[in-house]
C-alpha cells in the first residue's frame, strides 16, 4: 500500500468517526428524555427497594477456605480449577440450589418452632483474602441466622464428600478397568484351550510346511510338462527326434547330425528312424565312391539305388509313426498337465484352511499378550499412584459463626447512585438500539459514507422561517454562501458534451425542503447574470407562486392542456433576469400531461431562450410525475433533509431514477446542523460583516 492510500483510509476512519459521533449526539440531543426517564425509574426503584429493604434483619458469618493437593513433584493445584477460580467456585456452591435445599431441611428439623421465610443470601470475598463473608436478609430474623448456620454446615459437609480424595476416585477407576484387563486375559485363555481341544497347532504346522513343499513340486512338475508340451506344439518330427537324440548325446560335438548319434542310446521308433537315416548316409557315401569307377547303370550302383530307395520309404514311413508318438506323448502331457492343475487346486484349498486355523491361533495368541501388556501397565499405575501421590486434609473452617440478627440499614446515597448509574446504562442502552433502527441521514460525513453519487453541496438550516427566499443584501450568510456554493458546483462541475442547462430538484418524500432549494438556486443563478427561468412542475401541490407573489395559472399546467399560451404562462419577478412558471391548474392527471408530446415542445421551445431552466417537481416516492419528467432534461439535483430522510428510501428513489437512464448531477444535504464538526466551512460570520475600504 502506497503513502497516499494510507493517508485515503485514515482520513476515512477520521471522518466516519466524527460521524458516528455527531450522529450520537443528535440522539441524545433528540431523545435526552430516554436517559431522564431511565434515571428516574431507577432511582425510584432503588427508594422504592431502600423503604422495602427496612423491614428486614440480616445476619452474617465467615468463613476461611482453602483446598490443595500435593502431587508427585509437591507443587499445589487447586482442586476446583485453577487457583484464581477457586473462591468463585466456592461462591456459586454456597448460591447452589442444592446447599439452599438442604439447609431448609435441616431448618426445619433442629428449629421446628421457626417460620420459614424467604431468604436472601449474598455471598463476597474481600480483595486480597482467604475468606468469604456470607449475610443473610430476611423479614424473619430469627430463621435467616438459623438459615445461615445451615447453609455453612452443609456446605461443608459437601466439601467432605466432594474432596473425600480424587487420588482414591482414580485408583478406583484404575482398578476398574484392572479387572476388566484381566476379564479379558481369561477370556482369551479360554478360547486358545478351546480351539486347542479343536485343532493341533503341531500338527498344524507341519502339514503347512508338508503342504507348501508339495504345492512347490506340484507347480515345478506342471511348469515342466507344460514347456515339454509347447516344445511338441511348435517343433516338427525332424526337429523332435533331433532333439531327442541330442538329450541322449550331450557330448556330441555336432547334435544335428544323425551319424555322431549312438542309436543304441535311442528306442523304439526313433532308434529306427535314427539307424535309417544313418544307412541311408552310408549307402550313399559307398554310391559315391563306386560312381568313380562303375557307370550309373552298373548292377553295382543300380543295387545301391535300389537299397537307398528302400531305406528312404521306410524312413517316411518311421517318420509317420514318430508323428503318431509324438501325438500320443502331447495327449499324455495334457492329461498329466489337467491332473497336475486340479491337484495343486486341491492342496493350495487344503493350504488356506490349514493356514486359516494357524492365524487363528495366532491371532488369540497376541490379543492375549496384549492383554497381558494392558494389565501391567495398569498394575503400575495403581503402584505409582499409591505410592507417590497423598492427599493432604482440606483446610475450611467457619471463622465466624452465623451472627444475632440485625436490622438492615441500606445507605441512601448508594442506592442513588446505584440508581443513577444503572438508569443512564439502560438509557444509553436504548439510544445506541435506536441508533441502529434509525437509520436517517445526520451529518454531512455520514451522507457521504452512505450514498456514492457526488455532493454538490449543503445548506444550513436556517432560524429565518418567515422568509425563505435569500436576497442580495441577506444577512444569513451562511445560507447565501452554502447556495452559492450549490450554484458554483454546477457551473464547474465536469461534463461530456454541451453543458446542462435543464435542471430538475426533487426528493424522496414531501417535506424535504426541495421546492425551497429550487428557488434560491434559481434566484442565486439569477444573481450571477444568467438568464434563468424556474418552473414550478409539481401540478398537484407546487407552491412557487406563493414564495413568488405570482399568480398560480395560467402556468405550466395550462400550457400542456393548450388553454393558455406560452407567453401568458410565464411571469416575470422582483428579482432581476429570473422569471417563473407558476403550476398552473391543480390537476391529477399531470402524469399523463408530462409523457405527452406538449412536455418536449416547451423544453425545445424555452432551451434558446433561457441560460438555465430549473424545474421544481414532486417528491419521487409521492408521485409519478417527476419519474416521467427527469429523463426529459440534463440532469437531476437531489435533495435530502438531515436528521429527516431514512437513507433506505433515499436508495431506492436513486434506483428508480437510475432505472428511467436519469443523469443525477449530485445531492444537497439540506438543514445541515451549522455547528456541527462536518460544516465548519460558512460559520465565520464576521468574516461578512464589513466590507474591506
Amino acid at each position: 500500500m502506497n503513502k497516499s492510500s494510507m493517508t485515503s483510509t485514515t482520513t476515512e476512519k477520521a471522518e466516519t468517526f466524527h460521524a458516528q459521533l455527531h450522529r450520537l449526539r443528535q440522539q441524545f440531543v433528540t431523545h435526552w428524555w430516554i436517559i431522564f426517564l431511565t434515571i428516574s425509574l431507577g432511582v425510584l426503584l432503588q427508594i422504592v427497594l431502600t423503604m422495602k429493604m427496612q423491614d428486614y434483619k440480616f445476619s452474617e458469618g465467615k468463613i476461611i477456605s482453602s483446598s490443595l493437593i500435593s502431587g508427585p513433584d509437591n507443587q499445589g493445584i487447586s482442586t476446583n480449577g485453577t487457583p484464581g477460580d477457586f473462591f468463585a467456585t466456592q461462591i456459586e456452591l454456597l448460591n447452589g440450589s442444592e446447599i439452599r435445599r438442604k439447609a431448609e431441611e435441616r431448618v426445619k428439623i433442629t428449629n421446628p418452632g421457626l417460620t420459614p421465610d424467604v431468604v436472601d443470601l449474598e455471598v463476597e470475598q474481600p480483595a486480597h483474602s482467604d475468606i468469604l463473608v456470607l449475610t443473610a436478609k430476611s423479614k424473619n430474623g430469627p430463621y435467616a441466622q438459623a438459615w445461615l448456620g445451615a447453609v455453612m454446615y452443609e456446605y461443608l459437609e459437601f466439601r467432605k464428600i466432594t474432596l473425600a480424595g480424587p487420588v482414591d476416585k482414580t485408583v478406583a477407576e484404575l482398578k476398574k478397568d484392572q479387572v476388566e484387563a484381566k476379564e479379558k486375559i481369561n477370556k482369551q485363555i479360554d478360547l486358545i484351550a478351546a480351539w486347542k481341544k479343536q485343532y493341533n497347532d503341531v500338527a498344524l504346522v507341519e502339514q503347512d510346511n508338508g503342504a507348501a513343499l508339495y504345492l512347490a513340486k506340484l507347480k515345478q512338475t506342471l511348469a515342466q510338462n507344460q514347456t515339454e508340451f509347447q516344445l511338441l506344439e511348435m517343433l516338427s518330427v525332424e526337429q523332435t527326434v533331433k532333439r531327442q537324440s541330442a538329450e541322449l548325446t550331450p557330448n556330441s560335438t555336432n547334435p544335428n547330425l544323425i551319424a555322431n548319434v549312438n542309436t543304441s542310446q535311442v528306442s523304439g521308433v526313433a532308434q529306427e528312424y535314427l539307424e535309417a537315416k544313418k544307412q541311408v548316409q552310408v549307402l550313399l557315401a559307398e554310391k559315391a565312391e563306386l560312381s568313380q569307377v562303375l557307370k550309373p547303370k552298373h548292377p553295382k550302383i543300380v543295387a545301391y539305388n535300389e537299397e537307398i530307395a528302400r531305406q528312404e520309404k521306410k524312413i517316411e514311413i518311421l517318420r509317420e509313426q514318430s508323428r503318431e508318438e509324438i501325438k500320443n506323448q502331447k495327449e499324455s502331457l495334457g492329461l498329466q498337465i489337467t491332473n497336475n492343475e486340479r491337484e495343486i487346486k486341491e492342496w493350495e484349498v487344503k493350504a488356506r484352511e490349514i493356514g486359516g486355523l494357524l492365524g487363528e491361533y495366532k491371532q488369540l495368541q497376541a490379543t492375549l499378550e496384549q492383554a497381558n501388556i494392558d494389565y501391567k501397565n495398569i498394575s503400575d499405575k495403581i503402584s505409582t499412584i499409591s505410592s507417590t501421590l497423598r492427599t493432604t486434609p482440606d483446610f475450611m473452617q467457619i471463622m465466624a459463626q452465623a451472627s444475632e440478627p440485625k436490622p438492615y440499614k441500606r445507605g441512601l446515597v448508594k442506592a442513588l447512585v446505584i440508581g443513577v448509574l444503572g438508569g443512564l446504562v439502560v438509557g444509553i442502552g436504548i439510544l445506541l438500539l435506536i441508533n441502529q433502527l434509525d437509520d436517517r441521514v445526520r451529518s454531512f460525513s455520514e451522507m457521504q459514507a452512505t450514498f456514492d453519487y457526488p455532493i454538490i453541496g449543503h445548506v444550513p438550516r436556517s432560524a429565518v422561517t418567515d422568509k425563505p427566499l435569500i436576497s442580495e443584501d441577506d444577512d444569513r450568510h451562511m445560507l447565501l454562501e452554502s447556495l452559492r456554493n450549490i450554484r458554483s458546483s454546477i457551473f464547474f462541475m465536469p461534463h461530456v458534451g454541451a453543458k446542462p442547462k435543464t435542471l430538475l430538484v426533487t426528493s424522496s418524500i414531501p417535506n424535504e425542503g426541495k421546492s425551497t432549494v429550487s428557488s434560491n438556486l434559481a434566484v442565486t443563478m439569477a444573481m450571477s447574470g444568467a438568464k434563468t427561468l424556474l418552473i414550478d412542475a409539481d401540478m398537484r401541490r407546487g407552491s412557487l407562486h406563493t414564495l413568488f407573489q405570482t399568480p398560480a395559472s395560467p402556468g405550466l399546467a395550462d400550457f400542456l392542456t393548450e388553454t393558455s399560451s406560452l407567453e401568458d404562462a410565464i411571469f416575470t419577478t422582483k428579482v432581476k433576469n429570473l422569471s417563473i412558471m407558476s403550476r398552473g391548474r391543480g390537476t391529477n392527471a399531470a402524469n399523463d400531461l408530462l409523457l405527452g408530446k406538449h412536455t418536449d415542445t416547451l423544453i425545445k421551445k424555452l432551451y434558446p431562450e433561457y441560460d438555465y431552466i430549473i424545474l421544481d417537481s414532486a417528491p419521487v416516492l409521492a408521485a409519478d410525475d417527476t419519474s416521467n419528467l427527469a429523463p426529459k432534461v440534463d440532469g437531476v439535483v437531489f435533495v435530502l433533509r438531515a436528521s429527516f430522510t431514512p437513507a433506505r428510501l433515499a436508495r431506492r428513489t436513486l434506483q428508480i431514477l437510475l432505472g428511467r437512464q436519469v443523469n443525477i448531477l449530485g445531492l444537497v444535504f439540506n438543514c445541515a446542523e451549522s455547528g456541527s464538526a462536518d460544516y465548519p466551512y460558512y460559520r465565520y460570520e464576521e468574516y461578512h460583516k464589513h466590507s474591506v475600504a
